[in-house]
């Protein structure tokens, strides 16, 4: 797994037996004088991962204690797990959610009855921009592979890097809906994109991001955008420099 502030990811070996996820369902439920029940709950159900590791060696333990005092500042920190094949909010995968999720170049998204998106006003060359919940643009390392794809007909995909102070490198696009690229050396962000070919509305479409490998015709739903809390963290000694540690990580 990958693990680390957005400007300084690295490498650790992956927990002993992978990731145990919990999710809180977030809702109260309340009995009422007539006798009935009502449930109320918070739209977010965010998860929390429970990661272990035996003898791990002193540079990953270092690194991970670096984390969890905080030490490099606040956080959040970005996990980077192979397991997770949608690295996005939920409802932004299916194009539902809160419309300020995405950020068009030019003209408005709506929300919809049917609790879809519905961009208007874009000319043929507009962009929409997928935004990332926490940092706005989503955290890359250079030589990491990126990729992002969506499945709007009339429309491509592109990518644009940042250096850590938010300044542009460059672009790329892609001929059609999906594009994937390794990001250059000074990258820390990137802004995934959709470009329109055609004029008219668009409903905003599914789509996907990923690390380390390409997407292909088809993905899942999203399960959380790379954004954790280190929480509750737990070391024993065994033979030194090898150290046992347990972490809690709480997805943002």
């Amino acid at each position: 797994m990958l693990i680390g502030y957005p400007w300084d990811i690295r490498p650790v070996r992956n927990p002993l037996r992978g990731l145990r996820i919990s999710t809180k369902d977030n809702q109260v439920e309340h009995e009422m004088i007539s006798g009935a029940v009502r449930t109320t709950g918070r739209p977010n159900t965010p998860r929390r991962w429970s990661a272990s590791w035996v003898n791990l060696s002193d540079s990953d333990a270092r690194w991970l204690r670096y984390l969890y005092r905080r030490s490099g500042g606040p956080g959040p920190v970005v996990v980077i797990d192979a397991a997770t094949r949608n690295f996005q909010p939920p409802a932004a995968s299916l194009g539902r959610g809160r419309p300020d999720q995405w950020a068009p170049s030019s003209g408005t998204i709506a929300a919809q009855t049917d609790l879809s998106n519905l961009w208007s006003g874009g000319a043929a060359g507009a962009e929409l921009t997928w935004r990332h919940p926490v940092w706005g643009r989503w955290p890359v390392s250079p030589g990491l592979v990126f990729s992002f794809r969506h499945n709007a007909t009339g429309a491509t995909a592109g990518v644009a890097f940042y250096t850590r102070a938010g300044t542009a490198m460059y672009g790329v696009n892609s001929s059609g809906m999906g594009i994937s690229v390794t990001p250059p050396a000074g990258a820390v962000w990137v802004r995934p994109y959709l470009v329109k070919t055609g004029a008219g509305a668009l409903t905003v479409p599914e789509s996907c991001i990923r690390y380390e490998s390409e997407i292909g015709a088809s993905w899942g739903d999203g399960e959380h955008c790379a954004a954790m809390t280190l929480r509750n963290p737990s070391e024993a000694i065994q033979v030194l420099p090898l150290r046992d540690l347990t972490l809690d990580l709480l997805e943002m």
